[in-house]
């Protein structure tokens, strides 16, 4: 994709930039952009994988699906979700783990919440619940 052709959705006061998407039978994943920082979204079908984010997603066709990951690109390097370390009044401090790293970044607050909506808008999707994650 193009920058002339590259895709951006405004949530809130942020825009994300869309880099690319896959399907792949049942695993569906969106990589996007805030700023210079780069993201994976992973979403598989309910019941077969972890839920991270606590939410329910249903395309067209009535599956259901979770967030099964998200990940942050550091160095060449994805790193996993690891959680909310912080809360600020617009902004939240996110933790990334990969192996035994760790790293820290201040993300739009709720950002989970902002991939799952991503998610939602370039493959057609619906929140049917959104719950607290865990």
């Amino acid at each position: 994709m193009s920058n002339a052709e590259m895709k951006i959705h405004t949530i809130g006061i942020n825009n994300y930039s869309i880099i690319g998407k896959q399907e792949k039978g049942r695993v569906w994943m969106l990589q996007f952009a805030w700023g210079k920082k780069d993201f994976r979204v992973y979403l598989g079908a309910q019941g077969e994988g972890p839920d991270i984010a606590g939410m329910i997603l249903e395309d067209k066709s009535g599956q259901q699906m979770t967030v099964t990951r998200l990940e942050y690109l550091y160095n060449y390097e994805w790193f996993n979700y690891g959680g909310t370390a912080g809360h600020g009044i617009a902004s939240e401090e996110v933790r990334w783990t990969r192996e035994e790293q760790r790293r820290y970044l201040e993300l739009p607050k709720d950002f989970l919440f902002i991939a799952a909506q991503l998610s939602c808008l370039e493959f057609g999707l619906k929140i049917l619940e959104r719950r607290k994650a865990g």
